[in-house]
């Protein structure tokens, strides 16, 4: 049977007595809602997903299943049309209420984007009415993988951003430590290339229809965290041979953000090959045929 939707889950979660929702409830254990606060978190939201992936019409588009009873704050009056844009701000919106200890973070919308547009262009119809509810379950699942990225308070512990990109950079040193040597040389930070790639788990580099290709591969690794790695490691090294051969920093910036997304087609049977070569025992999965 298909998910109930969001606004459906909060209505039969309402408190008896006070009609609050019990959901709601679970993100307040500092103290009970606030207006203003909920307001200044949703138009924070709203300006991100206002402009996720704005090179694509989709987001701006009007959904086929408005949600009828929510409320346009400058004219008070139900909405006619809703966007899919207003639909990521809902979805990132309660996930931050009921996630206080992670909240909302810049760039979770871009994470969002690909579950959403999956499950809003499901093209059976019964399924397509839920797009909302199961973007959010699917979300808050990958999120119990990222959280720890977007939490400032973990960046100088085991489990945080820095820590990933350490482990991205000591595996570029075990595997080819002259593109390594070449990048410390000029002062190539590796924060300055794989911050980006690490949280957003690469959404922003690829098109939409690459990203979806690239996440049916990386999605199905039950180490996909560390399987990433060697997403981004084929990326560098498809760019090797231009690197060692560039001596100046803003070229080798340019470079890494540009030219390593090229040539997508590539990429993924690269990673594998990588991953098989030089993974650890206990980091390899030998029981699953990953998509390349």
């Amino acid at each position: 049977m298909p998910k109930k939707r969001i606004s459906e889950e909060l209505e039969l979660n309402k408190d008896p007595l006070t009609g609050t929702s019990l959901l709601l409830k679970k993100t307040t254990s500092k103290g009970p809602t606030n207006p203003q606060t909920d307001s200044s978190l949703y138009d924070d939201i709203s300006k991100d997903t206002r402009r996720t992936r704005s090179g694509m019409e989709f987001f701006r588009k009007t959904i086929e299943f408005p949600m009828k009873s929510v409320y346009n704050k400058e004219n008070n009056k139900a909405f006619d049309k809703e966007t899919h844009a207003e639909t990521l701000t809902r979805i990132l919106f309660i996930y931050g209420k009921l996630n206080p200890n992670v909240g909302y973070v810049q760039g979770m919308n871009e994470v969002l984007a690909p579950i959403y547009y999956c499950f809003s262009n499901d093209q059976n119809p019964a399924f397509k009415g839920f797009a909302e509810a199961d973007s959010f379950f699917c979300f808050s699942n990958l999120m119990l993988d990222l959280h720890d990225a977007f939490l400032k308070s973990f960046d100088n512990q085991g489990v945080g951003i820095q820590a990933r990109i350490k482990t991205l950079n000591d595996l570029l040193w075990r595997i080819d430590k002259q593109v390594w040597d070449h990048l410390e040389k000029y002062s190539v930070n590796p924060q300055f290339y794989t911050l980006r790639w690490l949280m957003l788990l690469l959404t922003q580099e690829f098109e939409m229809s690459e990203v979806l290709r690239l996440w049916d591969t990386l999605l199905s690794h039950p180490k996909r965290i560390k399987y990433i790695n060697y997403i981004c490691l084929a990326m560098i090294l498809q760019v090797r041979n231009k690197l060692l051969f560039t001596d100046e920093f803003a070229v080798i910036m340019e470079m890494m953000q540009r030219d390593t997304i090229q040539h997508f087609d590539k990429i993924l049977p690269e990673a594998f090959r990588l991953y098989k070569a030089h993974a650890k025992d206990d980091d390899l999965v030998h029981h699953i045929v990953f998509p390349i």
